[in-house]
């Protein structure tokens, strides 16, 4: 297996990069796995670093979308443990 494969479970889910937890295997999800490991392996980012699926907030509110559900950066790098946020929004091509 090549550092970037996305492991999948034997239902056919991916095991999560940064956790290890057993994520619906959805193609958004393979995209972002797969970034997770380019950002790891390629870009030398710490695994302590990096988060998916991280709510944003707009001061001290959580920003929420037209239908009323929370805004949510798909990949965050942080600088230094949870500190000073950058996204990355995945998308498919």
């Amino acid at each position: 297996m090549n550092q970037l494969d996305i492991p999948l479970s034997p239902e056919g889910k991916i095991v999560g990069f940064l956790t290890g937890n057993v994520l619906e295997a959805k193609p958004e999800e393979f995209v972002r796995q797969q970034y997770l490991r380019v950002l790891h392996f390629e870009y030398q980012y710490p695994k302590s670093h990096l988060a998916r699926e991280v709510p944003v907030y707009y001061g001290s509110k959580e920003l929420k979308d037209s239908e009323g559900r929370p805004v949510r950066a798909d990949i965050v790098i942080y600088q230094r443990r949870l500190l000073v946020p950058r996204a990355i929004k995945a998308k498919l091509r």
